[in-house]
């Protein structure tokens, strides 16, 4: 079970809907400083189709004084595996105190799902690293599979 909430948004222009989860809010107050890891799917139409997608999108973000070393995001799940992903880009926010920066990751759902298989989930980016926790790992198997993405046929059950 996950407490976290799926955000669909359809847009009737592309005719596709982006389905997300925010796994790590983020939080940036004095010495205090996690990043902000909001997944997402994209699909045709309103419902998702027969044809799961491939991918998945991680948005990395964080906020100054605290910056990613390096643009690779480095997955690392089980007894020492890990999944290794460049940045399709990025971009920086001036924001009324701090300055705000964005990555965006494609990570393959197969790649992911075998990661979510493990119990022990870090995702790094750049030297940040965060841990992702049960309910977490669960919010994306929940993703994957309300997408036809989760390996198998496996549906997780949805929560209310």
């Amino acid at each position: 079970q996950h407490h976290k909430t799926l955000l669909a948004a359809y847009d009737s222009v592309a005719d596709s809907t982006h389905l997300s989860v925010v796994t790590h809010k983020g939080k940036y107050f004095l010495t205090m400083q996690r990043p902000r890891l909001t997944w997402s799917v994209v699909y045709p139409g309103r419902e998702p189709g027969a044809t799961p997608p491939t991918q998945v999108e991680l948005e990395f973000r964080t906020q100054e004084p605290q910056a990613a070393k390096d643009s690779r995001l480095v997955i690392l799940y089980g007894s020492g595996q890990q999944l290794e992903v460049q940045s399709t880009g990025g971009y920086s926010d001036p924001g009324v105190q701090t300055w705000s920066y964005f990555m965006r990751f494609p990570v393959s759902c197969a790649g992911l799902a075998e990661a979510l298989g493990s119990d022990q989930v870090r995702v790094t980016v750049g030297g940040i690293s965060e841990r992702v926790k049960p309910d977490q790992a669960e919010a994306l198997r929940d993703l994957l599979s309300r997408v036809g993405a989760w390996p198998n046929g496996c549906v997780v059950p949805r929560t209310s």
